[in-house]
């Protein structure tokens, strides 16, 4: 009978210990929540973050990235004014010459 008791009394004892575990463990965080609360520190703090920091990259890239295609046709701009300007130095040339010849004859 006594033994029983000492039993049982060991018994109830480790359940209560158990309940104090199960208690702290439910009072823990987990892992996900310690990056969220880590994140949630580091907006508080106005610190970036690794993912952050690809984003705005990524941003800045499309923004001011040139394709092949962009660059040929500011190349074929560029061409076409100093043809512009080349006929139309000519025809200055042309002019003028033609004038002092006019002038001179």
């Amino acid at each position: 009978m006594a033994n029983e008791k000492a039993l049982q009394q060991k018994i109830e004892n480790l359940e209560h210990t158990i309940e104090k575990l199960e208690n702290k463990m439910e009072e823990k965080t987990n892992h996900n929540d310690v990056r969220v609360i880590l994140d949630e520190s580091l907006k508080a703090k106005k610190i970036v973050t690794e993912d952050e920091v690809i984003i705005l990259i990524d941003e800045k890239i499309e923004e001011n990235y040139v394709t092949y295609g962009d660059m040929e046709k500011v190349t074929n701009q560029i061409h076409l004014n100093i043809i512009k300007w080349v006929v139309g130095t000519g025809l200055s040339v042309c002019a003028l010459t033609v004038g002092l010849l006019r002038i001179l004859l």
